[in-house]
């Protein structure tokens, strides 16, 4: 009989639209925080249109959260919620103000998970007996900045590669790593952000990883996460909770990030082509 080798899983996922999204728009939370530091006329729709603006002429003046230009992503954010606010309102900023969102943003105060997302790592943790994987590495791959790691810890997800080597602390991370772009130097689509999230997978494997192994991204965003996974070499899955893209019968979408596991256990059976 030929020999088989095992098969060892590394499944990341989008951060932002996939695994947590705004408890309320990001607009509005601007707005009632303004409100809070003594700022007048804050409008929802006037914060939008300002903070689209701001996000991007900084994001083109300086790329990758200010990594580019030698910033780091707190002066880069301090700069787009400065020019956010200084277009509709002629009160002079507090200099609280930009801490304050900062803070906000990097934490479950301006973040709420998607409900399935905890059940769901868990029973990857500990899988089903029809489980076709040897050893199963979780990670996250994302276009954004160290915040994303403590919007994370906040919500109760837990990072192992963040979390000191203390055994009981260690073992409650539900995530193996984050690769973050303000890191890498790259962004999704780019092929190089998931070769360095292949090879922290690899370092943080959970088991020995001998043998073969699979690679799958999980996302929201049909460029960024479906076509990036592709053109990587990875296997992609997106998830569409609202309007059913159509992608060919040979693609997978999924509703919510609890039809995963079925999802990867026929992708190993030969079942589905992703």
């Amino acid at each position: 009989m030929p020999l088989i080798r095992p098969t060892n899983l590394l499944l990341t996922f989008d951060a932002f639209g996939t695994l947590f999204t705004p408890k309320f728009p990001i607009a509005a939370q601007y707005a009632f925080v303004g409100q809070q530091h003594g700022l007048v006329g804050m409008n929802e729709d006037k914060v939008r249109v300002a903070f689209k603006k701001a996000f991007s002429e900084e994001s083109k003046q300086h790329p990758n959260y200010g990594k580019s230009s030698g910033m780091k992503p707190e002066e880069w954010w301090t700069r787009v919620i400065t020019n956010t606010f200084t277009t509709i309102t002629s009160s002079p900023l507090p200099s609280s103000l930009a801490p304050a969102l900062i803070r906000r943003f990097s934490s479950s105060m301006g973040y709420k998970l998607y409900p399935e997302v905890i059940p769901l790592l868990h029973a990857i943790r500990s899988p089903p007996q029809n489980w076709p994987y040897s050893s199963t590495t979780i990670g996250v791959i994302t276009n954004s900045d160290p915040r994303v790691t403590s919007v994370l810890d906040s919500l109760t997800v837990g990072v192992r590669s963040c979390i000191p080597m203390i055994p009981d602390h260690k073992d409650k991370a539900l995530l193996d790593f984050v690769t973050l772009s303000y890191d890498v130097g790259c962004e999704k689509p780019d092929i190089g952000i998931f070769n360095a999230a292949r090879m922290v997978g690899h370092q943080r494997a959970r088991g020995s990883g001998a043998g073969v192994w699979r690679y799958v991204h999980v996302g929201d965003d049909l460029v960024k996460d479906y076509q990036g996974a592709k053109s990587a070499g990875w296997k992609g899955v997106l998830v569409d909770r609202i309007t059913k893209k159509k992608l060919g019968e040979s693609k997978v979408i999924i509703k919510g990030l609890d039809e995963i596991i079925e999802v990867l256990i026929n992708l190993e059976k030969g079942h589905c082509s992703v």
